[in-house]
């Protein structure tokens, strides 16, 4: 089946979470509750905490059916996408059809905005793996990293994320993302480890800028200096490394010489990549990544667009 003939579903990708996670993208290209600075894709467009039904749940389900008799190698199916999944008021029905469907886990990546409403605690509760984000406790930092919508209150955040143990049965993995300069001074990272000790995830996992983000001041931190940070949150807390690329799927090699392909008539952006291509967004974007770092891309910017090419 074409790419192009997908519009909710992308993948199976290599991720360094989740081995490899076929994703489900509930929400129009950049509705988020957030508007963060280290975004691999580009700046919120629709800004909300209001949820709603954006489309047919029964879309969701068709494609899942159809990209499932292909018979590859998927270790999660895993909500994520172009924003906030949660926003999707239809997410806790197809979890519960998915469910009935296939044997594979399901994830939920969520930036954590909306986990104090009961009724998302009612639709995440069948999910199999829950990766809520967690990147500052204070006021200030939390404004200046994720740029929540007005009608976000961090409290409400925090009191959402503290109180995930008491009706999530599934594994909780928090994330959360340092960068350089705005997060991780020892100030910050005490009271992250605080709070963390609060939430009391299974997992903690430690993650800085790996793709271009949407501001160029969002800066990775030094590999060391998170494994360094990581002891100060316990045996849970690990880093996030690289995804090994070298042993991906056919479907993603296939993927890869279709760009390949593509870029070889002349340097592209990755929007024209992506209407080309047929691809989705993040499923570009990480093939991209990989081709990156086999130095077999180069970027080049021209007139505030980044160009890829050969």
């Amino acid at each position: 089946m074409n790419n192009k003939k997908y519009q909710h579903i992308f993948g199976p990708v290599p991720s360094r979470r989740l081995g490899f996670s076929l994703g489900i993208d509930l929400v129009p290209f950049k509705t988020c509750s957030f508007d963060c600075i280290y975004c691999q894709i580009e700046r919120t467009t629709n800004h909300t905490l209001k949820r709603k039904s954006f489309f047919p749940y029964q879309e969701v389900i068709s494609e899942l059916l159809e990209k499932l008799k292909g018979n590859e190698h998927i270790d999660y199916i895993t909500f994520s996408g172009s924003g906030e999944p949660t926003l999707n008021s239809d997410i806790g029905t197809i979890i519960n059809k998915i469910k009935t469907i296939t044997s594979i886990p399901v994830s939920v990546i969520t930036n954590s905005s909306l986990l104090y409403q009961e009724e998302v605690i009612s639709d995440l509760k069948n999910a199999d793996l829950l990766i809520p984000s967690l990147d500052a406790v204070t006021e200030e930092t939390f404004k200046k990293i994720n740029r929540p919508g007005t009608e976000v209150i961090l409290e409400n955040v925090l009191q959402g994320l503290i109180n995930i143990k008491n009706w999530f049965s599934g594994e909780v993995r928090l994330e959360i993302m340092l960068l350089k300069d705005i997060n991780d001074s020892a100030k910050e990272i005490e009271k992250l480890v605080e709070m963390a000790a609060k939430i009391k995830p299974d997992k903690i996992e430690l993650n800085s800028v790996v793709r271009p983000p949407v501001e160029n001041f969002a800066k990775a931190i030094a590999v060391d200096k998170l494994e360094a940070i990581a002891k100060q949150f316990g045996t849970v807390c690990s880093v996030i490394t690289a995804f090994d690329s070298i042993n991906l799927p056919d479907n993603n090699h296939k993927q890869q010489a279709l760009i390949l392909t593509t870029l070889k008539r002349r340097p592209l952006t990755i929007n024209e990549l992506q209407e080309i291509t047929g691809l989705h967004i993040i499923e570009l974007t990480k093939q991209l990544e990989h081709l990156k770092k086999e130095t077999i891309l180069k970027e080049t910017e021209y007139n505030n667009q980044i160009y890829y090419q050969l």
